[in-house]
């Protein structure tokens, strides 16, 4: 299976001060352990590295990118083409797209 993976998620990862951050990274982590397909954009990418930077500093990017993104594969056009169907985020807008939200 495979999951797209929205800054949401990133960010509830990266920051243990979110509200999210225990079920995200217990869900980061079976994904990881599953060795699941995890997906996302370009786009999302930026966003999440920006955010990430921007409130909490180059050690936390470089940890974005070196423990989070590197296990990401990366593309405008990676969901239409891949037939995804669950997302891992807390931005409910994919649920009206038909998309199963994971990590709550």
């Amino acid at each position: 299976m495979s999951v797209y993976v929205d800054s949401s998620a990133f960010l509830a990862v990266a920051n243990s001060q979110d509200r999210q951050h225990e079920p995200a990274v217990r869900t980061w982590q079976g994904l990881v352990d599953r060795q699941e397909q995890v997906l996302t954009t370009n786009y999302v990418a930026v966003e999440a590295a920006t955010l990430i930077h921007s409130r909490h500093g180059i050690p936390a990017l470089r940890r974005f990118a070196e423990d989070l993104l590197s296990a990401v594969l990366v593309g405008f056009e990676i969901i239409r083409k891949s037939k995804v169907d669950r997302v891992f985020a807390y931005d409910r807008h994919f649920e009206g797209r038909g998309f199963e939200l994971i990590g709550r």
